[in-house]
């Protein structure tokens, strides 16, 4: 049976170091979960009588050390979020970690997820704390998500730290929603209306050519609007002509996904975002919303005010803001109050500063800031609701234009032949 020494921390604090014979590493760590004990370093001693038992140690076994790089995987923040919820369910039904994370491995049917599952667990049996094992997938858990775990190792309380987190991340997936479904909406109309507008200048007004050629009529002369429409009709019938188009609406597109790519295009493009007339209200209360929610979270698990505002700065989904709260978290550090900081950044509503200032007096701050994200949440809601209430009506007004503008076009010269045959009689 191998021999296993290790090193433990007690529920105190007390470091203790060891051996136990054990079938396994497994059981060893259920041994020493047993005594209240949570292992730092698991190491196997070779057994002299039988080295084929000794540890061996290749190319191939170093190779096959778990990275979130050598995975080449990733996992959406819903995939995430599913798994986090599963997390905090069994934490707090009192089975073992290892345990866990052995079961979401078998259980998933995503392999992305199983993938990153069977590493970490593999991690967590060579005596890895539960966030060393996650730090080797940085690509997955960002800094709030390790830094959530560490503080839930830390207080003892990892059930209720990772609760909170499954929590943020459900309200976080339902706030994107929502922005997509703003976003997306605009997206519909404009695409049916590109579409149509095609349709009606390739396809019907071709139809009318002959009728507009043997009329008669001077239409470049007398019929402007049917002009356009017919040089835009040959247009769209211009293969090179659309091609080209195409090509160049193309290399925009790229160009700018390249551009937002890069630290300094996302810096202007989120800058934008924010500054943007009629919308930008509604980008605010998503920023706030958000900052609000992860805010209170982490001062709730007891994460430094400072290091508090970094995290929040770096989940902000906004390069502009974030280079906001990260400036504003040195102030904090040189003694800056928080309800002045808030203020100083320039990026959050006033309901917001005020809310934060009443929780800083009252030394209630984290409950404060769970309320105004809640509210934020509303107003965002508010906003995709009244929005698309606008655009109902307005993008039947927008077809209708359109709709009217063609047969005018394609009307009046009809009528103008009309007109002449009935003098000629």
């Amino acid at each position: 049976m191998p021999l296993f020494n290790y090193t433990a921390v007690s529920a105190d604090g007390k470091q203790s170091t060891g051996s136990f014979k054990a079938v396994n590493r497994e059981r060893l760590l259920a041994h020493l979960r047993e005594n209240s004990l949570t292992p730092v370093n698991i190491q196997e001693v070779p057994d002299v009588d039988n080295p084929v038992s000794a540890p061996k140690t290749t190319k191939s076994s170093k190779s096959s050390k778990p990275s979130s790089f050598h995975l080449g995987v990733g996992i959406s923040r819903k995939e995430l979020m599913v798994f986090t919820r599963q997390l905090a369910t069994t934490l707090t039904a009192g089975l073992p970690l290892i345990r866990i994370i052995h079961v979401v491995c078998n259980e998933s049917k995503n392999p992305r997820v199983k993938k990153v599952m069977g590493a970490v667990g593999t991690s967590l049996q060579k005596g890895k704390s539960f966030s060393q094992a996650l730090e080797e997938h940085p690509t997955i858990f960002d800094s709030m998500y390790l830094n959530m775990v560490k503080v839930g190792e830390r207080s003892g309380d990892l059930p209720s730290c990772v609760s909170r987190l499954a929590e943020l991340l459900e309200k976080e997936i339902s706030l994107r929603r929502k922005v997509k479904s703003a976003m997306a909406y605009p997206g519909f109309i404009l695409t049916f209306t590109t579409i149509m507008t095609y349709a009606l200048v390739a396809f019907m007004m071709p139809l009318f050519i002959p009728v507009f050629r043997d009329s008669g009529l001077n239409i470049e002369r007398d019929y402007p609007l049917t002009q356009f429409l017919l040089e835009a009709s040959d247009f769209a019938t211009s293969g090179p002509k659309m091609g080209l188009l195409l090509t160049a609406f193309l290399a925009v597109l790229g160009g700018f996904k390249v551009a937002i790519s890069t630290p300094s295009g996302r810096f202007a493009w989120d800058l934008f975002k924010v500054n943007i007339p009629f919308v930008k209200s509604f980008f605010l209360n998503v920023v706030a919303a958000r900052f609000a929610r992860s805010f209170s979270l982490l001062l709730k698990s007891g994460v430094p005010l400072v290091d508090a505002m970094n995290l929040v700065a770096r989940a902000s989904g906004n390069e502009a803001v974030a280079r906001r709260l990260s400036k504003g978290a040195r102030n904090i550090g040189e003694g800056e109050g928080i309800t002045k900081t808030l203020k100083w950044t320039s990026v959050f509503p006033d309901m917001l500063i005020q809310m934060s200032a009443m929780g800083e007096e009252a030394g209630s701050l984290p409950d404060m800031m769970e309320r105004v994200a809640d509210y934020y949440d509303e107003e965002v809601d508010a906003s995709v609701d009244a929005l698309t209430a606008l655009l109902e009506p307005s993008m039947m007004i927008l077809i209708g234009g359109i709709v009217c503008v063609f047969v005018m076009g394609v009307l009046l010269p009809i009528l103008g032949v009309s007109s002449s045959v009935q003098e000629q009689m």
